[in-house]
């Protein structure tokens, strides 16, 4: 399913309608992750696993008017991500960058003093490894925001452990995840 997903998500990349469509289906789940992360205009954000349809850094750019860095580690994707960041409008306020969230102190240029909130994507893993690493962070986020799979897609995504404990959750209708949780450092 995480591979069809991906497939749709560049298909749909090189025609503006698909994007457009992508990007009304997730309004909602992203307006609940701005709401629960506390996003607002004065928030730098690091999204991470943008992907080549970047509807969350997007999003969250219109929709707060927050700067976003929209990280990803498959470098192929890059040129379609900015695209539609250009056709979104909002290529000014979202910087992509290539790179991994497991090391994004030390192979990338976000300028993680800068980060006040980290969204990670349902597609981004390892889960585990990646929050850990975010609050590990001397200068970290404050806040990270982590889209949860649905139990049958969890093998397929990559689910947080147990042993998280987040600090505040929202719920979401979407086929392969249901809620985003909290955690503040």
């Amino acid at each position: 399913m995480k591979h069809l997903v991906a497939s749709l998500e560049k298909t749909c990349t090189s025609t503006p309608l698909l994007f457009d469509l992508y990007v009304r289906l997730y309004r909602t789940v992203v307006r609940r992750e701005i709401a629960l992360g506390e996003i607002d205009a004065t928030d730098r954000v690091l999204n991470v696993g943008c992907g080549a349809m970047p509807f969350t850094a997007a999003l969250i750019a219109r929709e707060t008017g927050a700067y976003v860095y929209a990280l990803d580690r498959d470098e192929s994707v890059q040129p379609r991500t900015q695209r539609n960041l250009d056709r979104a409008g909002v290529a000014n306020s979202v910087e992509v960058v290539f790179g991994d969230g497991t090391s994004v102190d030390t192979d990338t240029t976000v300028p993680l003093e800068e980060i006040d909130v980290a969204v990670v994507a349902v597609q981004a893993e390892p889960k585990d490894e990646i929050v850990r690493h975010l609050r590990a962070l001397e200068n970290g986020p404050e806040r990270i925001v982590v889209r949860q799979p649905r139990p049958p897609f969890a093998g397929e995504y990559g689910a947080l452990s147990e042993s998280f404990d987040p600090d505040d959750a929202t719920s979401h209708r979407m086929l392969t995840f249901g809620r985003s949780v909290l955690f503040e450092t």
